[in-house]
């Protein structure tokens, strides 16, 4: 079973602490989600175990290995990270091409294109995304929204042990919101270790297995959705006024109003 140790992380950018000594601990099988307001450090988490942000002190550990003592190829195989967007979207190169290109870090040698495998298999990821009827046209055209899905689809794709994703439903309408989660959650239930960023706290209590929130760089709060997601942890972090809502053995918080300025 894959297992992703965060022990002590911190960093800062210039001038600014950003995280500070944030601990835990994902196993294979869980989708963990991040939660927090803008700020609050859960992009650079992300980038950080991933491996493109190098921590001031503390370290990431997959399957007992630190993640910066693996070569980039191999880091690339075992974690993929998913951004919440893209800002070139490649010049004529169609949406299956994109997806299919995740494949290209298991590749020996000199890479040409996508082999025609690696196509079938991205498209079959487009479809389960209900984007198939994208394959074929250029990933320029794509709306945000379609574009999120590619994005996801190329994650997928590469079949990596840790799929991380930030912000992966912040262009979806409410089916396309559910859409992703289920997918998510398939993943995880797959073996993959998936996590998380977003400020959705509702999909959070539906599909989570693990909620990790942080504030002002630090983690609050870590375990399950109905233990973390109280009013005052909710009151605290975010600064609204929350109604808990259950049914079908989930609670969900519903935010009702602003309880302070933030």
């Amino acid at each position: 079973m894959t297992v992703l140790n965060v022990v002590n992380v911190t960093f800062s950018y210039p001038g600014r602490r950003v995280l500070e000594d944030i601990e835990f601990t994902i196993k294979g099988g869980e989708l963990a989600v991040v939660l927090g307001p803008n700020g609050s450090g859960k992009t650079t988490l992300l980038k950080i175990i991933a491996g493109l942000l190098r921590p001031d002190n503390g370290t990431v550990l997959l399957d007992g290995i630190t993640i910066h003592d693996m070569s980039i190829v191999e880091r690339a195989r075992k974690i993929v990270y998913v951004p919440s967007e893209l800002p070139l979207r490649g010049l004529g190169q169609s949406v299956a091409e994109f997806v299919a290109s995740s494949r290209y870090v298991h590749y020996r040698g000199l890479v040409i294109g996508p082999r025609r495998e690696d196509l079938e298999y991205a498209r079959k990821l487009l479809d389960m995304l209900e984007v198939g009827h994208l394959a074929n046209k250029p990933l320029y055209t794509t709306s945000s929204g379609e574009l999120q899905r590619a994005l996801i689809a190329h994650g997928l794709a590469r079949n990596a042990d840790v799929m991380i994703i930030d912000e992966p439903t912040s262009h979806q309408d409410m089916y396309g919101k559910l859409l992703i989660y289920h997918v998510l959650k398939k993943a995880a239930s797959d073996g993959k270790a998936v996590i998380v960023a977003t400020h959705d706290m509702i999909l959070a209590s539906l599909y989570a297995d693990r909620v990790i929130v942080l504030f002002n760089g630090s983690k609050v709060v870590e375990g399950d959705p109905r233990s973390v997601l109280t009013k005052d942890v909710l009151a605290k972090v975010y600064g609204v006024e929350v109604a808990l809502a259950s049914f079908n053995g989930y609670t969900v918080p519903v935010p009702l109003k602003p309880a302070r300025k933030r």
